[in-house]
């Protein structure tokens, strides 16, 4: 659980004690007026000085005035909106309510109560068209998911109308909070509002030191990229293309595909006697074994792409050659290289896999280099995901065999480094 903040502790003795026991019966003059007052926005209505000037002034002065936060609150403009809201926004996150996270009360359309909320902006994702409801959700599940555990607040969607219209703005909230808490009519006080204002300022600010990317879009990219690939995978012929201009332009020359042939491990000579069987310790030249490292790596993914082609051709569904795609060419963070296909024998249906390729250039099978992204990955798909081995590289056949599941079932897997952060 995330520590206490105290940031309102020392604020809320600033202020005189009849103005902290008014907030919540503005709250509560909302919930009983709102309905029934004018139906166009009227600067001069009571409720829309409520919403728009009071209760915002009234948090600002409880936060002390703290220029790293703009509070504002709505009910709509021309006609009032059925869900009045009021925000919270630190400015190193949400510079405006379309885009970035923010704390927000948000009243139900039928005013028989508020939630408290953390929401991202809705507005920003009209971009993505008819896909912007899937990716809003996605991305609110990313972050319920990451403070899962951190917080009291819950992580259930919320409900400001009794309709299920996925067009309206109501719904689109509702995909859009990840934490909220629920205030019933007639049954909150103000001490709990500033404790779970204070809660929930606590967890925002512990979101927002993890913003260093520099803009929410950013942000957005970065989410949608590492859970659905979004921009960063090429096909199969297409990545080829690619490798052998990258081979080209470490080595001067491009990659010939030698034919694979599978081979158990352990064949011939064993990983015993390693005394003799490996080269002399010596000073490693990091530069060039960097160099020869993605040498190889390219080299074996396309190795790999070739074999998964053939592969699907010769079970007749060359069809799903073009569907072949390589993640690894843009970015190295989803824990496998490719995205390929198995074919059911009996039914002839195909199944995703997800390949990570290891290759290494000695003559046998040998211990070779994996990350916790790729162990935790190959949990996450199980026998859906495939470690590609590869070595001889450079003879005439290179080798290969294939396990599927997770890694610590099919190797033995050594910690041999650690990643270290300091003390707070």
């Amino acid at each position: 659980m995330l520590k206490m903040s105290i940031l309102l502790d020392t604020n809320i003795k600033k202020i005189k004690e009849k103005q902290i026991e008014k907030l919540a019966d503005k709250f509560q003059y909302i919930l009983n007026n709102y309905v029934n007052s004018k139906r166009l926005v009227n600067k001069d209505d009571e409720i829309y000085k409520c919403i728009v000037n009071t209760i915002p002034q009234q948090l600002d002065a409880i936060l002390g005035h703290n220029q790293d936060y703009d509070i504002r609150g709505s009910i709509g403009k021309g006609t009032k909106t059925s869900t009045p809201w009021i925000a919270l926004l630190n400015r190193k996150c949400a510079s405006e309510i379309n885009k970035g996270i923010y704390i927000c009360y948000i009243f139900k359309e039928d005013m028989s109560g508020f939630y408290l909320t953390l929401m991202q902006g809705i507005v920003f994702y009209e971009k993505f068209k008819n896909k912007k409801n899937e990716y809003c959700q996605i991305v609110t599940n990313y972050f319920k998911n990451e403070l899962k555990g951190e917080t009291k607040f819950s992580i259930d969607n919320i409900h400001l109308t009794s309709l299920n219209n996925k067009g309206s703005r109501q719904y689109k909230y509702s995909i859009a909070t990840i934490l909220s808490k629920f205030y019933k009519t007639n049954s909150f006080n103000t001490q709990t509002l500033l404790d779970d204002l204070n809660n929930m300022i606590n967890v925002y600010e512990f979101v927002i030191k993890h913003f260093d990317v520099g803009n929410y879009e950013e942000v957005i990219r970065r989410i949608l990229n590492r859970i659905l690939n979004v921009d960063n995978m090429l096909s199969a012929d297409k990545a080829l293309q690619e490798i052998n201009q990258k081979i080209e332009d470490i080595d001067g020359s491009a990659f010939r595909v030698n034919t694979l042939k599978e081979e158990e491990p352990l064949k011939g000579k064993s990983n015993r006697f390693k005394a003799i069987t490996s080269s002399p310790i010596k000073k490693t030249d990091w530069i060039n074994k960097a160099k020869l490292d993605a040498l190889n790596g390219l080299k074996g993914e396309a190795l790999c792409l070739e074999y998964e082609q053939n592969k699907l051709k010769r079970l007749g569904r060359s069809d799903l050659c073009e569907q072949i795609k390589q993640v690894s060419i843009k970015s190295d963070a989803y824990g496998y290289d490719i995205e390929s296909f198995e074919i059911d024998p009996k039914t002839n249906k195909e199944h995703k896999i997800y390949i990570e390729v290891k290759t290494t250039q000695n003559k046998t099978d040998t211990d070779f280099y994996i990350s916790k992204n790729e162990i935790e990955q190959a949990k996450k798909f199980q026998k859906k995901y495939c470690l590609f081995r590869i070595y001889d590289l450079y003879g005439n056949t290179p080798k290969f065999y294939r396990r599927f599941g997770e890694i610590e079932e099919n190797f033995i897997v050594d910690p041999i480094s650690y990643i270290a952060r300091i003390k707070n």
